[in-house]
């Protein structure tokens, strides 16, 4: 028999550690944090008018704290018309037109690369997300 018993129990520890990687690659992380569900209307809240309120941008019904940003955000400020809602067309076709800052992202005009840029621009800040 070629490789023996020691071969056998290689290959047994290399299946083990495959199947664990696979276990693990799967696994949702573990949220640091409790998921606060926001109504459009508390959502409005954190719109960047109060001066020492956070001020909240959603993308695809994931809120961000954004706050950091207040020269960006703030009241006045030249992004300002995205926070305080979901902005998910807006911020997937790079527009400030009142009619695409919401959640809407509807079929009409809708491109899938503006789909796919969204998915991946979301993915790269996935570490700042407050709460989904």
């Amino acid at each position: 028999m070629a490789g023996g018993p020691g071969r056998s129990l290689a290959v047994a520890l290399l299946a083990l550690a495959l199947l664990r990687a696979q276990e693990l690659r799967f696994k949702p992380a573990p949220r640091d944090r409790p998921v606060r569900l926001f109504t459009e209307a508390e959502l409005a809240r954190y719109d960047g008018q109060e001066e020492n309120q956070p001020i909240y941008l959603a993308v695809k019904g994931v809120v961000f704290d954004v706050t950091s940003g207040k020269e960006f955000y703030g009241k006045g400020a030249p992004y300002n018309a995205l926070v305080g809602r979901d902005s998910t067309r807006g911020i997937a076709k790079m527009s400030l037109d009142p009619v695409d800052l919401t959640h809407d992202t509807g079929t009409s005009g809708w491109l899938l690369l503006e789909c796919v840029r969204l998915d991946v621009l979301l993915e790269q800040i996935k570490g700042q997300v407050l709460h989904s």
